[in-house]
């Protein structure tokens, strides 16, 4: 029968002296790893593929090490070493230590309230792209974004490339009305003044959200070359001004894709070795967190694999809240990386059968033994 992964075993503690004297005493495995001080708080919280390598940075020469290691390990009496299955089983241990925690050292998960929410009214029938504090219960929300001031200047260069408005409140559409200052200058499309219909307004909202969330090469081209147009016809400063809504829409991009995991595409199915030698865990994920994880013999898994699959096709999409967004960032990063592409399966088109049998696949691959495990590892084709 399929378990979930257990991350909880414990560890060892070793003093810092002892461990800067013999590193050699840590296995080189994955793992995670706690600095404590004397009075036994944790100082860092840290994981690794492999403990042996990591912990010996933190107790090599000074001119070889970083200031932070230096600073963590002068800071501590002993560090906890908790040897786990994966990488990924360490990953997810050290993302739940750090939130339970909240060590000094630790930027991960702390001061969530640097956070913002970029948000699309859509419940107004000329929806504005807003800055908000925290993710509203109506309309599209993308985020949280750990760039308030960025964000801002960028959703307002946005709302000028594609004519959107960003005054407050619910509009009610009045043609005797006086133009504001971004409609004289032709930056924005006035619905005020019932100069553009609700669905033509849509569509340039929704080109908008396509570009900030999909990529949006597309809506970027229709800038460049509207851009050239403008140089070609020496309007210099307005060209001037469209490449700087090429820049701004570019930097929101950038900023929206470490949650790219908030989209249905990017669900995923992730396979390491398991607790057991001759079993492998699997986790579903969805929307960037965990919603189902099971653990097991390749053919307990596929007995089991329905329901997670389940799990992964209807978890419902939502925002993240602000104190899971650090998480999100790690687990995105982790996922993205080519070293671990070997071990995740993306869903993004994938049947049920197809993906029954990759998943059974890379969980005897999983099962293998430690010496043949590396070679698959050191060899990521499939």
């Amino acid at each position: 029968m399929a378990i979930s992964p257990s991350t909880t075993a414990p560890g060892l503690t070793v003093p810092v002296a002892l461990l800067a004297a013999d590193p050699a005493r840590v296995p080189p495995e994955p793992g995670v790893y706690v600095f404590r001080s004397a009075g036994g708080e944790a100082v860092y919280v840290g994981s690794t593929r492999n403990l042996r390598v990591r912990l010996t940075s933190y107790f090599q020469p000074a001119r070889q090490r970083r200031r932070k290691e230096h600073s963590i390990a002068r800071a501590s009496a002993e560090v906890e070493i908790r040897p786990r299955p994966s990488e990924f089983h360490a990953l997810l241990e050290e993302i739940s230590l750090i939130q339970a925690l909240a060590p000094p050292w630790n930027r991960r998960g702390k001061a969530p309230e640097r956070y913002v929410y970029l948000w699309a009214e859509t419940a107004d029938p000329f929806p504005r792209l807003a800055v908000a504090e925290e993710a509203p219960l109506a309309g599209r929300c993308f985020g949280p974004f750990a760039i308030r001031g960025d964000l801002q200047r960028a959703v307002d260069a946005v709302c000028d490339a594609f004519g959107l408005r960003t005054c407050a409140g619910m509009l009610r559409p009045d043609p005797r009305s006086t133009a504001c200052w971004r409609a004289s200058v032709r930056l924005c499309t006035a619905p005020c003044l019932g100069k553009v219909s609700p669905g033509e307004y849509g569509r340039r909202l929704a080109a908008a959200l396509h570009a900030l969330a999909d990529g949006g090469a597309r809506s970027l081209a229709a800038l460049e070359r509207r851009r050239d147009e403008l140089a070609g016809s020496e309007c210099f400063e307005s060209a001037a001004r469209a490449q700087r809504r090429i820049a701004a829409l570019r930097r929101l991009r950038a900023a929206l894709r470490p949650l790219r995991l908030a989209d249905d595409n990017d669900r995923a199915i992730v396979v390491q070795p398991g607790s057991r030698r001759d079993a492998a865990a699997v986790w579903g994920i969805a929307g960037g967190r965990v919603v189902e994880a099971i653990e097991g013999r390749p053919g307990e898994l596929r007995a089991a694999f329905d329901a997670l699959w389940d799990r992964c096709q209807t978890a419902p999409r939502r925002p993240f809240e602000k104190a899971e967004a650090d998480a999100a960032r790690a687990m995105h990063r982790w996922l993205h990386d080519p070293q671990n592409r070997n071990w995740v399966i993306p869903l993004r088109g994938s049947g049920r059968e197809a993906t029954r049998r990759q998943v059974i696949a890379l969980a005897e691959r999983a099962c293998a033994p430690p010496a043949q495990l590396r070679l698959l590892e050191a060899n990521p084709q499939r």
